[in-house]
This record gives structure tokens, C-alpha cells and sequence, in this order.
């Protein structure tokens, strides 16, 4: 499942990158960051995507090989993605709406199509964009019943323990 993950989002950062745009968005001085990959969202900002994640439940928590869930409430598959932004803290209207758009360009796809939660994990530290760290904030999106996705929370994640 590993492989086919990381096979994806290489598929799915290669078709992105196609579609990137030249301006610049600041980034920490990382190796990770320089390997990131500028995306264009449909509004026109551009964001600089880190890293995607898949969390999958396993056996014991309730849900079946095939990915059907019984006996558990809330999804089987969370799908992440970490991401840049340009846009200042202050803005949190706009970084809301970037992160929602940022979801539904994978939202569709596998293995993002078949996630229960979405979430856009916003990097603001060269440890978060290395996968070593927390992200500043995180958007979490549920998918309901009808495909649709909704903002459930935003904000700092919770301290560990």
C-alpha cells in the first residue's frame, strides 16, 4: 500500500508540476523545500506542496481489508498533504479557502477519493516541511455521505500526549 501511495503522489506531483506557476513562493533553505513543487490552485494562488501522507486504520480498529469500515465511526483513511503558502497569517479567510482548494484538486483521486478525513497541513517551520515537526495550522475536512467535503476544524495542532 506504501508503494502505491508514494507511486501516486510521484504521478500526481509530476502532472502538477505541469501546471505551476513561475512566481516564487518563500520557502525555508531545505532540501525538502527545494524539492517541493509549485502547484497553481483554480483562484490562481500558488502554494508550494511539501509532502503527502496517507493514514490508514488498520484491521483491528474496524475495518475490513477492502476498506469498508464496520463497527467504527469516523473514516478508515485520512489524506494529508503539507503544503506552503505566501499568504500571511493574518489572512485567515484566504489561507482557509487556499487549503480548501488545495484538498479538492485531490479529493477525486486515489487515494485521496476513497479518505474519510482530508487534511491540508500547513508548514511554516523546516522541520514540518522535513516531516520532522508539527505544521502551524491544520485544515480538516470531512467527506460526507453525498462525496462532499466539509471544513470540520482549523487551527494549531494539539500538543502530543
Amino acid at each position: 500500500m506504501i508503494r502505491k501511495c508514494v507511486a501516486f503522489a510521484a504521478t500526481i506531483l509530476a502532472v502538477l508540476a505541469t501546471r505551476a506557476a513561475a512566481a516564487q513562493v518563500p520557502s525555508a533553505p531545505t532540501a525538502a523545500a527545494m524539492s517541493a513543487r509549485e502547484v497553481r490552485l483554480p483562484s490562481g494562488r500558488v502554494v508550494r506542496m511539501y509532502e503527502i501522507v496517507v493514514h490508514e486504520a488498520g484491521a483491528d480498529s474496524g475495518v475490513t481489508a477492502d476498506g469498508t469500515q464496520w463497527g467504527r465511526v469516523g473514516p478508515a483513511r485520512t489524506f494529508n498533504v503539507f503544503y506552503g503558502t505566501a499568504l500571511p497569517a493574518t489572512e485567515v479567510a484566504a489561507r482557509r479557502e487556499e487549503a480548501a482548494e488545495l484538498v479538492a484538486l485531490f479529493a477525486p483521486h486515489p487515494p485521496a477519493a476513497n479518505a474519510g478525513r482530508l487534511q491540508a497541513q500547513l508548514c511554516d517551520t523546516p522541520a514540518c516541511i522535513e516531516l520532522r515537526g508539527q505544521p502551524g495550522w491544520i485544515y480538516t475536512f470531512e467527506r460526507a455521505e453525498n462525496g462532499s467535503l466539509r471544513l470540520t476544524s482549523d487551527g494549531p495542532p494539539k500538543p502530543a500526549g
